[in-house]
Parts: structure tokens; sequence; C-alpha cells
């Protein structure tokens, strides 16, 4: 895996690659909690930090800072003086532990826990980092993403069983769905015209939401109002899926590097009609940098499929972030799809996804072909609403926030 650096220009980063080093395992989730949500909730008090986790491998360690930037709902950096929380918004030369020699695959670690002393977000919505160069903050080597929220309304989610509608699904299961109603109201103090968009997201899946446009009227993705203040955002047709697959590595007299295999009993096969049994709601746990184990191995992943199956095949899960990458994709090999993934020693959620792919480009993503469709499913989804705030030129600013899970049902 190489690194990924983007030349800044205050939209989303266009990448070009280095080979000077590695930063692996980047992690960012609630200080709360290491398998968590990357959140900051300052309306509770053990919710509002997050924390960023990273390793390095290379031969001394590199010169990096953290850049912060305020987003506008579609993750675009604003370019704009009065939201980039100058001061305030850069962590320069940050510290990095040394790792022991004994571990493979890493030789520097860094953790810190945000907002501190020097960096502060003082706008509730997206927010982007990125690890720069401390000399031109213009070299971005990496990024990541997280929510800061300062919730002004109070917010009613519901979650109920539900058929796919405007078909009949071959097979049944392939139909079962979920109708998620998400009920408020504005105070006086806002503008009901400025309110613009409600976004659901399933577990970790922060790539793929689901949203709600006011602007945008489907039949699935719909609004009711009273011509006042009150509001009720539904979203139809949502797939539960199926529960996360789980590779645990942390035995270390099992899986031994520099290779292993990512399940110690055999070949992975189509779930499609298989219940699987309960995940970490597509998290990670990775052994700190100071245990003598937490060595990077080069994990097999292997799935046999039937015969006659000819779609083509990616591996997402969170050392993906969710997301479906070109590099990701299984190679089939004597019936058997295979693909090595480096990997720290700890415990993954991943699953298999068909797709297409042209000259770097992904698209048909389809996560029900192979892992299947389940009301039992046990999901985190969480519900974000936004609106147009006219100070500072208009942002997209969170104005209500909510969690739901699919076991209140």
């Amino acid at each position: 895996m190489k690194i990924r650096i983007v030349i800044f220009l205050f939209i989303l980063p266009t990448i070009i690659f280095s080979n000077d080093f590695l930063i692996k395992s980047l992690r960012t989730y609630n200080s709360s909690k290491e398998a968590s949500f990357p959140l900051i909730d300052f309306s509770t008090e053990s919710e509002n930090n997050i924390t960023i986790e990273f390793d390095v491998e290379a031969d001394s360690s590199p010169f990096l800072s953290i850049v912060f930037k305020f987003c506008d709902k579609d993750w675009v950096p604003y370019d704009n003086i009065f939201l980039t929380a100058l001061g305030s918004n850069i962590d320069y030369s940050i510290y990095f532990d040394v790792v022991s020699e004994s571990n493979a695959g890493a030789d520097f670690h860094f953790k810190e826990e945000y907002p501190n002393g020097d960096i502060k977000f003082p706008f509730s919505g997206k927010w982007m980092f990125f690890i720069t160069d401390s000399h031109d903050t213009s070299m971005v080597y990496d990024w990541g993403r997280f929510y800061v929220v300062y919730p002004e309304i109070g917010m009613q989610t519901s979650i109920r069983r539900s058929r796919f509608e405007g078909s009949v699904s071959d097979p049944a299961s392939l139909g079962r769905t979920f109708t998620i109603s998400n009920d408020f109201e504005l105070p006086d103090s806002l503008f009901n015209t400025n309110l613009t968009e409600v976004e659901i997201i399933k577990n970790l899946e922060i790539s793929d939401p689901i949203k709600i446009q006011r602007d945008l009227f489907g039949g699935n993705r719909f609004y009711d109002w009273d011509g006042g203040n009150s509001f009720t955002f539904i979203a139809k047709d949502v797939f539960p899926g199926n529960e996360y697959r789980i590779t645990d590595l942390r035995d270390k007299n099992k899986f031994i590097p520099p290779e292993t295999v990512a399940q110690f009993d055999g070949i992975e096969v189509d779930r499609f009609f298989n219940y699987g049994r309960r995940d970490n709601n597509g998290s990670s746990r990775i052994l700190r940098f100071n245990d003598t184990y937490a060595d990077y191995m080069d994990v097999l992943f292997r799935l046999r499929m039937p015969e006659d199956f000819d779609q083509r095949i990616f591996i997402i899960g969170s050392f993906t972030d969710w997301e479906v990458w070109p590099d990701f994709e299984l190679i089939p090999v004597e019936g058997v799809y295979r693909l090595y993934v480096e990997l720290k020693r700890g415990m993954y959620n991943y699953m298999y996804v068909t797709a297409d792919e042209e000259d770097g480009q992904i698209s048909n993503i389809n996560k029900l072909a192979i892992e299947g469709n389940f009301w039992e499913t046990n999901n985190d989804y969480r519900v974000f609403v936004y609106y147009q705030d006219p100070q500072f030129g208009g942002y997209d600013k969170i104005i209500g926030y909510n969690k739901i899970n699919s076991e209140r049902l």
C-alpha cells in the first residue's frame, strides 16, 4: 500500500503517490471507546473528544502536522477565512512514540485527543483532518473525517420492519427493509426554509450515507411538514444487510507473522442465506503499539463462490474505512477468490461486495449479493439534521443528532 499525498486546494484532494514513508492503521474514534463512531457531541460530558491514532513505517521520525478543516455537508472544505478557525486548526510538529524493534511493520506511533489546548472546533458539522508535512502543509499524506455536533433541537427517531416497495423481490430475502422516521420541531430562532436535509449513517459506513433532501422528493426518501416548525423525515427501503464478518488476529499462537490467514478454520463461503454471528458494528480493535505482539502481518482472505458466479469481488471493512478501493479486489485462483491485506494484530469487521471497476472508478456496488439481508441484523443508525446557517456567508450546520439501534424494533 502506498502513501496518499494530496495537493491542498480546498476541495476534495487530488491524490498523488510517494514512497518516502508509510502511514498505517489510521483510525479516528470517539475517545470514550476505541470501537466507536468518530463524533464529538458537546451536549454530553463523555463524548466531547475524538482520538486520532496511526503508525508510521520509516527509517527516521517524520516531521508532520495535522491540519483541521471545516467542511460542507458533502465533505468539501470551506475556502472561507471566517470558517477556518485560524490559530486553532493546526497541530504543528506532532510527537511520536518509538515502536519496539521486535514489532514488525511500524517504527513510530501517534495518538492524541482533540480538541485540546491548541485545537478547537467552533462549528457544528463535518470536519476533516489532513496529515501534512510540517514545513509545507500543502503536502498531505493521509486524511480522515469526523463529526462535531452542538445540538439545537430534540429529535424522535423510530425504526420498523418493512418490505421493499415498488417491485417483487426474488428471492424474498431481498425485500426485507427498515423504515426510519425522524420527527423534530425547529425553534422560532431558526428559519424553516433553511432546513436542507437529514443524513443517516449505518454503523461506520460514512462514505455511503442515506440522504433525505428537501429539494429531491422521492418515493422512498421524503418528508412531511406542517407548514410551521414541525418536520418528519422518512427513509424507506433501508436494507439491514447481514452482520459483518470478523477476523480476530489477536491469538499469537495461531496467527504468526509474516503471513497468515484471515480465518483459521478454513475458506469462507457465500452467506446469502446464512445469518452471521454478532459483530462489532463495523469497528476494529488493535493491539497497543507497545504490546510485545503488535506486529503487522500479510493476511490472506479466501472466499469460495459457486462455479457459475462471474462477478468481480472486493473486500471492504474497518481497514478500508468501509470504502470500495480498486486495490482491494479479490483475484480468483483455482476456484477461490484471494487477496492479501497487511493488517496489524487485532480484530476487524469486514464484508465482501460485488462491483464494477474501470480506470480506477468503482460503480454498481452491491452489498447484499454475497452477504445476504436479514431483519435480525443489529445495526446502529446515526441521524444528522442539516441547516443552512446564514452567518459567515452561509455554511452547512448540524443542528440535530440522534442515534438508534435496530434491536429497538
